[in-house]
């Protein structure tokens, strides 16, 4: 019974996240098309076979079958998942990467039979090359060297994502060669109920981590994107432990109402613009007390009050650009307008946020939009 109920939750916990990911209105870099096929199968994977044992009690080897089919397709969606975030864009390769999935199941519908051996050792070797290829893009994505804060900071974000779904991925191709090599070379019945209950409880921890980190979003560096890129600069979390003098006051944060306070407050707010900027007029925009504004910068965030002013005077460059300010001004004039003294100034800041040149920013401004 409690077999039953597991498989049931997560499987209704895969199409449960694609909903509340559509609802939300998700960034696509994160909530990829790979990703989503994945819940998509995995969800199938858990409500279909279970039908399938309490309506027409399926057979084992049937069930294997099929679920070998379906890994083979999941394979290479992993592997495209993590390089899609890696890289921050969509990757549309699928369809090279399934022509070989594709063309085993034309084979067994043809058929209806596929040799155990020959399915064992094609799964050892195809799931093998693609863990390989997946350990090997995120590893160097994470010795890179982060050329601008932007970059550094989305590193910061993605990469315990990146590490629980590396690791997520490896303890699944461990469960898939351990049921192969029982399928395939034992004499005795397999029992498929155990490999499939383990794989149930590790998409269980892997959707829940989803739910509890549903900030974690990866947007394009333009203003439209405004509020996508200002979470990179925020976790809900707390980014180190919190010290025993604060404990008491920062059990009242509600650190999650007030970074959405901040960035819808800092959208918006023009004045940070032309004065010295204080934790104090954070507090007084906001209205909520000084020590939660200074708990918040403490815990929450890697910036600096400095920092934290120079992001939004950038990212206001960004929609004045947009509005096509520069048709009619200088950059310096720009750089004035939105708070820094003096040319160089406004240069260094936007490439030290931005990773590049206002002028280069420009000319790819339409392929960023």
């Amino acid at each position: 019974m409690f077999t039953i109920l597991l498989i049931t939750i997560v499987g209704a916990l895969c199409f449960f996240i694609i909903v509340l990911n559509y609802i939300e209105k998700k960034n696509n870099i994160l909530f990829n098309n790979y990703l989503i096929s994945i819940l998509i199968i995995a969800g199938l994977m858990r409500l279909i076979p279970l039908l399938g044992f309490i309506m027409t009690k399926w057979d084992y080897e049937d069930v294997f079958i099929i679920m070998a089919l379906s890994v083979i397709f999941l394979i290479p969606l992993y592997f495209l998942n993590l390089y899609t975030v890696v890289n921050s864009k969509l990757t549309k390769g699928y369809l090279c990467h399934s022509i070989i999935p594709i063309l085993i199941l034309i084979y067994y519908l043809i058929f209806q039979f596929i040799s155990k051996f020959n399915l064992g050792v094609f799964i050892f070797i195809y799931s093998s090359i693609y863990v390989i290829m997946s350990v090997v893009v995120v590893v160097r994505f994470l010795m890179q060297k982060s050329e601008n804060i932007i970059a550094f900071i989305f590193k910061k974000k993605v990469r315990n994502w990146l590490i629980v779904f590396m690791t997520f991925s490896i303890y699944l191709y461990l469960i898939v060669l351990n049921s192969v090599a029982n399928f395939a070379f034992s004499i005795k019945i397999f029992e498929f109920i155990d490999a499939y209950i383990l794989t149930t409880v590790g998409y269980l921890i892997i959707l829940i981590y989803i739910i509890l980190n549903r900030n974690l979003i990866l947007g394009k560096l333009t203003s439209k994107n405004y509020k996508e890129i200002s979470l990179l600069f925020w976790s809900n979390s707390p980014l180190k432990k919190i010290e025993k003098k604060d404990v008491s006051q920062y059990n009242k944060l509600m650190p999650e109402e007030l970074i959405n306070g901040i960035i819808d407050m800092q959208k918006n707010y023009i004045q940070v613009l032309d004065k010295k900027y204080t934790y104090g007029d954070i507090s007084e925009r906001m209205k909520v007390p000084l020590y939660k504004v200074k708990l918040l910068f403490k815990y929450h965030t890697p910036l600096s009050l400095t920092e934290f002013v120079n992001t939004i005077r950038i990212f206001r460059a960004l929609i004045l650009i947009e509005e096509g300010y520069l048709n009619s001004f200088t950059v310096e004039s720009l750089g004035k307008k939105i708070g820094f003294n003096s040319r160089i100034t406004f240069y260094n800041n936007f490439s030290k946020y931005m990773g590049m040149s206002v002028r280069n920013y420009i000319e790819k401004i339409d392929h960023l939009l």
